[in-house]
């Protein structure tokens, strides 16, 4: 959300101990953009986490 631009990853499973890089680009993030991660946990339940710059 905001001014960043972070390119699109279609990743469908993550298993333990495994990570994902990711590079976001943007004029004064720290002002204007938040991140949110999103995942789901085995048993179903949605995970969210956001984030400011």
């Amino acid at each position: 959300m905001g001014t960043g631009l972070l390119v699109p990853v279609a990743t469908t499973r993550l298993d333990p101990a495994q990570s994902v890089d990711l590079c976001v680009l943007g004029v004064e993030l720290s002002r204007s953009a938040i991140a949110v991660v999103r995942w789901f946990r085995p048993g179903g339940d949605e995970y969210l986490w956001r984030f400011s710059f």
